[in-house]
């Protein structure tokens, strides 16, 4: 990647986080898999680095919390006994979102059990200066989770959503969401204020995240291949949310909103900060080499 300029390597990134996969990539600018899947690495494992060192501090009132379902390779019904603990199967996208600046505070990929509840709760009091109010869905680690991370006494609502099947009986039917036909609130901790108790600002940052990463988009042939390539797609994809593109709804990009950056950055800062750490260590960020005819 260090042969193309650095206008191309920004493009390239641009267009991995704007639902383009990588194949597509790969035709679009005319760059081999390997050179694509090398620069996803680096830019993926540094975007987390910047993320762990800069989303601190943060000043948050309300505190939305999801979890969106994805797979690396295949689904878990079909991962065979020799493929176990190289982390194929379903792979869930844990995301904390500030309420009033749609920041991702908080994010992780992993399994759906009580070990990624607690972690995500620990990371988010690592960032948050405050004591803010948590809004969840029904899933029960988070009673626990929560008072564990933030005390007894922390603010808690749940949201529980409950779904029927669209009537449709035809071949649409595979393509419609189920319909939403009740949502109860519930007091879990504390005095959560109810009138902001809800999950809609995650859900349609679930929503953002399926059209912006075509690796979760459903129904295609772009999911992982390989977990590490899953999540160093994440860590791109959730820094091109706070960091470089506008979100409508506050007119500036979830980090400025939060106080943690003076204005957007592009991808050509991001890459010059990139090569300078680079720079420093004397060697990629990254010294993975992944196989362009197996893994994606």
């Amino acid at each position: 990647m260090n042969k193309l300029s650095i206008e191309r390597r920004a493009a390239i990134l641009g267009s991995l986080t704007e639902g383009v996969s990588i194949a597509s990539t790969c035709r679009m600018f005319g760059v081999h898999k390997t050179s694509v899947l090398r620069l996803l690495a680096d830019a993926g494992e540094f975007a987390s680095q910047l993320h762990d060192l800069l989303v601190r501090g943060l000043q948050s009132r309300f505190i939305e919390v999801d979890e969106t379902w994805g797979f690396v390779k295949k689904k878990q019904k079909n991962v065979q006994s020799h493929e176990w603990g190289k982390g194929f199967g379903d792979n869930w996208l844990w995301v904390a979102i500030d309420n009033d600046s749609k920041l991702v505070v908080s994010w992780t990929c992993g399994g759906r059990d009580t070990d990624f509840t607690n972690a995500l709760m620990a990371d988010i009091r690592d960032r948050v200066d405050t004591e803010p109010q948590f809004t969840t869905d029904g899933w029960r680690p988070y009673h626990k989770a929560i008072p564990k991370a933030f005390g007894e006494n922390a603010d808690h609502a749940q949201v529980v959503k409950k779904f029927a099947t669209p009537k449709e009986t035809g071949p649409e039917r595979k393509y419609s969401p189920p319909v939403c036909i009740s949502c109860e609130l519930k007091v879990i901790s504390g005095k959560p204020n109810m009138a902001k108790a809800t999950t809609s600002h995650v859900e349609r940052f679930n929503l953002a995240n399926r059209t912006i990463n075509r690796r979760f988009t459903r129904l295609t042939l772009a999911h992982s291949k390989r977990l590490s390539n899953h999540e160093y797609s994440v860590a791109l994809t959730l820094w091109a949310y706070n960091w470089v593109k506008v979100h409508s709804t506050v007119k500036t990009t979830p980090a400025v909103a939060a106080g943690i950056a003076g204005k957007p950055m592009n991808w050509i800062q991001f890459l010059t900060l990139m090569q300078e750490e680079e720079d420093r260590l004397g060697r990629r960020i990254t010294d993975y080499i992944p196989s362009p005819k197996r893994d994606v």
